[in-house]
């Protein structure tokens, strides 16, 4: 899962990906093109788990893989 529940602020995601060593992927986060850029503005995460159903179909997944 993912290492702060979504109800968490992107500062505080941001504040635990800049002090891991680990490479940082998050899921529930990424609920939608809206949602990534905002993970990807702020380099909250080295990882965007894309699930297509969730993110609002093949179009828009590929959509935030190319921006991400």
């Amino acid at each position: 899962g993912d290492p702060l529940p979504v109800q968490s602020s992107l500062e505080d995601l941001r504040a635990v990906h800049d002090s891991s060593a680990i490479p940082l992927a998050l899921d529930e986060w990424c609920a939608d093109l809206a949602s990534a850029r905002q993970l990807i503005e702020v380099r909250a995460a080295d990882v965007l788990i894309i699930k297509p159903q969730r993110v609002g179909g093949p179009d828009a997944a590929l959509q935030i893989a190319r921006e991400a």
